[in-house]
């Protein structure tokens, strides 16, 4: 009985199928083997197209007289980093023992690509086995196990390797023959400009248009003008927030909004600070910002926390100086005890001892730093 063969795309895929397999020994150099299993990888693309002077030597210098670059057979090399993994993975991939090949690199195009080019360079041999694609969208257990059990052949993918194939190819030919013609024509400007020996422009499918896009939104920050708009903010018992707009409000596309959040003129925002005025239900300050305090509604002749009607507050009589009576009480009795002359400065039971330390706690807990201004506790 044959061995089976997993490609992954990366050494860490590669050893999550390994360890969901149980092949965690026989480790050689680029691959795992067992009695059953063998499970290699790829570091991404193995193989990559060819340089135009691959084709001919005079290609390699760049000129305007060989443009565009057409060829009518795209040639493929190994890349020079990865030669040593591409013959591990090649020779795993004809030897005589293994009689099935499960394909582990990414779901998707790229993935597809990356093995399609390591089989086209491992000659025709490959094509005889059967070949199995698994799809997966995770790399645990379950999901690993799920995609070797029901792995397609993988001719039923076909039409995903042509359509990595022709994105490639697309690829190729922008970026050679656009980085090119743009050089040369536009090349020797740049390199003055930045003082330079020479400058190349790289052209690619997706890095110019990122570029673009790039270049797109510096022009709209530049070309950006300052706009006030005011919002309107609001304060409930001590709790700040923000008015914004809500789905089926009657402000909800309305031209007057700059956005969600802000009114384009003053008078619109003032307009809703009214509006929510007189139909509050709790407590509470509206201001828009950038105008003055005074715009803002007040209660009592108080605005901000706990707006309303100012709180009666009862000073201590005269004779007191402001201090309150169970403090002068509390200091004689620590001198007493000090001195002395009384052990217990709360004479009495112990009930009535734990009652008169709550009161005197709670008489300063509840009174702002610094003040006195509370009712005193009667004895």
């Amino acid at each position: 009985m044959g061995k089976a063969l997993f490609i992954a795309e990366k050494p860490s895929v590669a050893q999550e199928f390994a360890k969901t397999l149980g092949v965690t020994g026989g480790k050689r150099n680029g691959y795992l083997e067992t009695e059953r299993y063998i499970v290699t990888w790829c570091f991404g693309h193995l193989v990559t197209m060819s340089y135009p002077e691959a084709y001919d030597p005079k290609l390699k210098k760049w000129s305007l007289d060989t443009l565009p670059f057409l060829p009518e057979t795209f040639r493929y090399e190994i890349i020079r980093e990865a030669a040593d993994q591409f013959h591990t993975v090649s020779g795993l991939l004809s030897r005589d023992d293994v009689d099935c090949i499960y394909v582990c690199t990414d779901s998707g195009r790229e993935g597809e690509y990356i093995y399609r080019l390591v089989e086209m360079m491992t000659g025709p041999k490959v094509r005889e086995k059967e070949r199995r694609r698994v799809w997966i969208d995770s790399f645990t257990d379950e999901e690993i196990r799920r995609g070797i059990r029901e792995a397609k052949p993988e001719s039923e993918y076909d039409h995903l390797a042509d359509a990595a194939f022709l994105r490639a190819k697309e690829d190729y030919l922008m970026g050679i023959n656009f980085s090119r013609v743009l050089t040369l024509k536009y090349g020797n400007s740049i390199a003055s400009y930045r003082k330079a020996k020479w400058s190349a422009i790289a052209v690619g499918r997706v890095m110019t248009c990122v570029l673009g896009m790039v270049v797109r939104r510096e022009r709209e920050i530049r070309a950006f003008v300052k706009q006030p708009f005011y919002r309107v903010t609001g304060s409930f018992e001590g709790i700040g927030g923000e008015w914004r707009v809500s789905p089926g409000s009657r402000y909800e596309g309305s031209p007057k909004l700059y956005r969600e959040n802000g009114f384009r003129e003053r008078a619109d925002a003032e307009a809703l600070i009214s509006v929510l005025s007189r139909g509050r239900s709790a407590g509470g300050t509206f201001r828009a910002s950038g105008i003055p305090e005074e715009t803002s509604w007040k209660r009592g002749g108080r605005s901000g926390r706990n707006p309303g009607r100012p709180k009666r507050t009862r000073r201590f009589p005269l004779r007191d100086r402001t201090v309150p009576a169970q403090l002068r009480l509390r200091r004689r009795a620590r001198k007493r005890s000090r001195s002395g002359r009384l052990s217990n400065p709360y004479p009495g039971d112990r009930r009535r001892r734990t009652r008169r330390f709550f009161i005197i706690w709670r008489s300063f807990r509840t009174t702002a730093p610094g003040s006195f201004i509370s009712r005193p506790t009667r004895r």
